[in-house]
C-alpha cells in the first residue's frame, strides 16, 4: 500500500514541484491539503484544521510547501506531528533558517554587508522583509531611502548585489553531504527561477555549504541562493530547509529530491547518482522546456510501473517516445513480467516498438542493452547497474 503524503499549501510552486517529484510513484500518493485557512492570516485555524486532515485521513508524511507553514509547525513538537514531518526545522536553530537578520548574524563570513546608518561608497543597498519569500517586498534603494527605513525591525537592509545570482540544491544524510548542485538564475518570477542553467559547484559555494552543514546540520533537502557583489564574490542571500521552486531540473538528472527526503524520513539508506541529461529548465504559462546534452537515439524503456501504471498506459511517457520515434529514435521495451501478454492494449505497443524482450530474473537489463543507449525505468537499481 502506498504511503499517504499531505502537502500543505498544494497550490504554491514548491507544492507543484512535489507532486510532479510523486506523481508518478508506486511507494507514495500525494494527499491534497483541504486547508480553507490561510496560515499567515488565520495560523491558528489552519493548524487545526491540518491536525484534523492528518488524523482523519491517516497521513503518513505531511510535506510543508511554504516557508511559513514549516516555521509554524515547528513550534507544535508537543501534538506528535514531528514524526510526519519532511523537511523539518529544530526548533533551536528555526530563527536561522527563517529570519535573514538571524541568518547572515550567524554567517556572517559570508553575507552580505548589512546597512549600519553609515553612507558606502557606492551609495547602493537592498531592502527586503526579514521573513519574505520570493521576491516580494525587496527592492533596490538608495541611501536617504534606507536611512529611513533603518529602525524598522521588519525589513533587512545589505549593500547591494549586482551580479549573478544562484540556487544550489543540497542533500545531506547521517552528516554528510551527499548531493550538491549549482544553477544559475537566468529570469526569476516571484522569487522563483522560470529560467535556471546547471553550472560549476566553485570552491566558495562548497565552502559555504560546509559552513551550513557545520552549524546547522541540515538532514535530508536543503537550499541556499548566492549572489555576487561588485568584486564578483559570491555572499549568501538565505536559506531553506527544503526543496527549491525549481529543483526539478535535478530530476531530469536522475536525482528526486522529494523522494529522496522521504526514503530518509522512513530509515532507509539512500544513495545519490547524477546524471548530466539535463542542462537548462524553463518553466513559462504552465509549460516546462528543457536543454539536454546529446542522448543516444536507442531508448530502452521498462514496463511495468513505467510504461504502464497500475495496469493502465502511462499516456504522457508513451506520448514522449513517440515523439522519439519520429526523431528517428529506436524504441525497445524491456521487461521482467512473464504476464505483460494480458495486458489488452499489448498488441498496440507490439505495432509501435515492437514485441517486448523479456529480461530473465538472474541478469541486469544491460546485458540485453546496447553501449551508449539509454534506459527509462522506476527502479533505481535497475537505472545504476547500467550507469
Amino acid at each position: 500500500m502506498k504511503k499517504k503524503v499531505l502537502v500543505t499549501p498544494h497550490k504554491t510552486m514548491i507544492g507543484e514541484e512535489i507532486k510532479a517529484s510523486l506523481k508518478f510513484s508506486k511507494h507514495f500518493e500525494v494527499v491534497e491539503d483541504t486547508n480553507p485557512y490561510n496560515v499567515i492570516d488565520n495560523p491558528e485555524g489552519w493548524h487545526t484544521k491540518t491536525l484534523e486532515q492528518v488524523w482523519n485521513e491517516d497521513i503518513d508524511f505531511v510535506i510543508p510547501a511554504h516557508d511559513e507553514v514549516m516555521y509554524r509547525l515547528s513550534f507544535r513538537d508537543s501534538i506528535s506531528i514531528e514524526r510526519k514531518l519532511i523537511f523539518s526545522i529544530e526548533p533551536g536553530l528555526r530563527d536561522i533558517w527563517r529570519f535573514k537578520s538571524k541568518t547572515y548574524e550567524n554567517f556572517p563570513e559570508v553575507s552580505p554587508e548589512i546597512f549600519d546608518g553609515k553612507r558606502n561608497e557606492a551609495d547602493d543597498y537592498f531592502v527586503k522583509p526579514d521573513n519574505g519569500q520570493g521576491s516580494r517586498g525587496a527592492r533596490r534603494c538608495y541611501y536617504d531611502e534606507a536611512l529611513l527605513l533603518w529602525d524598522n525591525e521588519r525589513l533587512v537592509i545589505t549593500e547591494y548585489l549586482p551580479g549573478k545570482e544562484f540556487t544550489v540544491d543540497c542533500f545531506s544524510d547521517q552528516g554528510e553531504l551527499k548531493f550538491i548542485s549549482t544553477r544559475r538564475r537566468v529570469e526569476t518570477i516571484n522569487g522563483i527561477s522560470s529560467n535556471t542553467r546547471l553550472t560549476e559547484t566553485t570552491t566558495r559555494i562548497r565552502y559555504i555549504a560546509e559552513l551550513i552543514m557545520q552549524r546547522l546540520k541540515p538532514k535530508g533537502t536543503w537550499f541556499f541562493q548566492v549572489k555576487q557583489d561588485a568584486s564578483g564574490e559570491l555572499k549568501l542571500l538565505e536559506i531553506a530547509p527544503r526543496i527549491a521552486g525549481s529543483s526539478a531540473i535535478n530530476r531530469f538528472n536522475n536525482v528526486n529530491l522529494t523522494e529522496l527526503s522521504l526514503w530518509r524520513k522512513t530509515g532507509k539508506s539512500v544513495e545519490v547518482v547524477p546524471q548530466d541529461f539535463c542542462t537548462e529548465y524553463k518553466r513559462k504559462l504552465g509549460k516546462t522546456e528543457y536543454a539536454t546534452n546529446s542522448i543516444s537515439n536507442v531508448i530502452y524503456t521498462d514496463l511495468d510501473d513505467t510504461l504502464t501504471m497500475d495496469g493502465t498506459p502511462n499516456h504522457l511517457l508513451l506520448g514522449k517516445l513517440h515523439q522519439k520515434m519520429y526523431q528517428k529514435c529506436q524504441v525497445i521495451i524491456l521487461t521482467r513480467s512473464t504476464i505483460f501478454e494480458m495486458n489488452p492494449w499489448i498488441a498496440d505497443l507490439d505495432h509501435d516498438f515492437g514485441r517486448p524482450t523479456y529480461v530473465h530474473h538472474d541478469k541486469d537489463k544491460n546485458f540485453f542493452m546496447m553501449p551508449g543507449s539509454l534506459l527509462i525505468d522506476d527502479s533505481f537499481r535497475e537505472r545504476n547497474a547500467v550507469i
